[in-house]
């Protein structure tokens, strides 16, 4: 489960905090403003994880990079220059993400990435 989510320079987002994530949440808001981008990026940060953590198990080789870069390549479909894409074209700083998870009542796993405007799919 998600418990807090930070973004900077994401598309629609100059900054995006939410530092108290509940079980059940509702995203509203006008046409335009970022709602669906925000899922995806929610949907292909944890599905990496997932599909990397199970990759380990399996003794396959590839960086976390990478595989975060596949999915979010594959779910965005940026068309120009890559991932890059989604940085914010209103300005030169780059696109940085920071998701924590609750793993149980103990422990937490933070996920955080960064990529500029001249990012490409890995």
């Amino acid at each position: 489960m998600i418990s807090k989510i930070h973004i900077k320079n994401f598309v629609h987002f100059k900054e995006f905090k939410w530092e108290k994530v509940g079980k059940l949440n509702i995203i509203i808001g006008e046409n335009d403003t970022g709602k669906t981008n925000l899922l995806k990026l929610l949907y292909s940060t944890s599905r990496a994880w997932s599909k990397f953590t199970t990759d380990l198990k399996n003794n396959r080789d590839k960086l976390f990079s990478e595989t975060l870069s596949d999915k979010i390549f594959d779910t965005f479909q940026p068309r120009e220059n890559g991932i890059g894409d989604l940085v914010s074209k209103k300005c030169k700083d780059k696109m940085e993400v920071g998701i924590v998870y609750f793993l149980d009542s103990e422990k937490t796993q933070t996920i955080e990435y960064k990529f500029s405007r001249e990012t490409r799919k890995i």
